[in-house]
């Protein structure tokens, strides 16, 4: 969620250059269009399987997950022309990542669950949602700490090495259980 946000940001900074109001909020809609049809349509084609090996899933929706980050933070270096194109290719892996490692947290809720899908389901959305509000203050924070857009490009590889080996952490810890 901290890189979500410095990503947010940059492209944000990137569309505002221009004065049209119009066209920066159907640029941001539009790359979340392309982003949303495009994972969906790849997820259909790819998604048999997706529970045979899921550590190579794991490690393949993270690799996807952080070149999006990146390529989202790179957007206020590169003309603004290049917006719509790289942030919906970017928001695209993006849905697809997310989607995957829920897939994945599937296989949590069966084992940690004991039978109470429902309730699991209800601890760890809470847990998530916790952890996302901290990641946004903290993404906040950086965005006024950092303003340099190159210096939060550099930044953004950080909390992604943090995020994946969080979740390389955990999903170790279910394998033993």
């Amino acid at each position: 969620t901290t890189q979500s946000v410095m990503a947010n940001h940059s492209m944000l900074n990137c569309i505002g250059q221009d004065s049209a109001g119009a066209l920066v909020t159907s640029s941001f809609i539009g790359k979340d269009l392309f982003g949303q049809i495009g994972g969906i349509s790849y997820l259909l084609c790819t998604s048999k399987g997706v529970d045979n090996d899921p550590e190579k899933n794991l490690k393949k929706m993270a690799i996807i997950q952080q070149l999006a980050f990146v390529a989202e933070s790179m957007t206020p270096l590169l003309p603004c022309s290049y917006f719509l194109p790289v942030a919906s290719v970017s928001n695209i892996a993006v849905n697809v990542s997310y989607i995957g490692f829920g897939s994945l947290n599937t296989q949590v809720l069966e084992k940690l669950s004991n039978g109470n899908i429902g309730e699991m389901y209800t601890h760890l959305s809470i847990i998530n949602t916790i952890g996302s509000s901290i990641g946004m203050c903290i993404g906040m924070c950086i965005t006024h700490i950092l303003p340099d857009h190159g210096m939060r490009l550099l930044v953004t590889p950080v909390f992604g090495a943090i995020r994946v080996f969080s979740v390389y952490k955990a999903f170790g810890f279910l394998k033993k259980k």
